[in-house]
């Protein structure tokens, strides 16, 4: 899945989707896309990376209760 960094907007391919959507993982290994040459893996962390439209990571893919703070707010409010 291709993804760009927020800073640099450069665009990286996640290596692995598991990884990626898993929210007890706060890093992703991905290839900076540069040329034709195959890039090594790099770590980054997952707050620094978003959907190549600009949008954010979805909260579930980056944390663990994402669901139950949401339930909770709701429910305090």
């Amino acid at each position: 899945m291709l993804l760009k960094i927020k800073v640099s907007g450069s665009l990286v391919e996640a290596c692995s989707l598991s990884e990626l959507t898993d929210p007890c993982s706060k890093h992703i290994r991905v290839k900076q896309l540069r040329g034709y040459r195959n890039a090594k893996p790099v770590h980054l962390l997952k707050t620094d990376l978003v959907f190549v439209s600009g949008e954010e990571l979805p909260n579930c893919w980056m944390e663990v209760n994402a669901r139950g703070r949401r339930d909770s707010l709701a429910r305090a409010s």
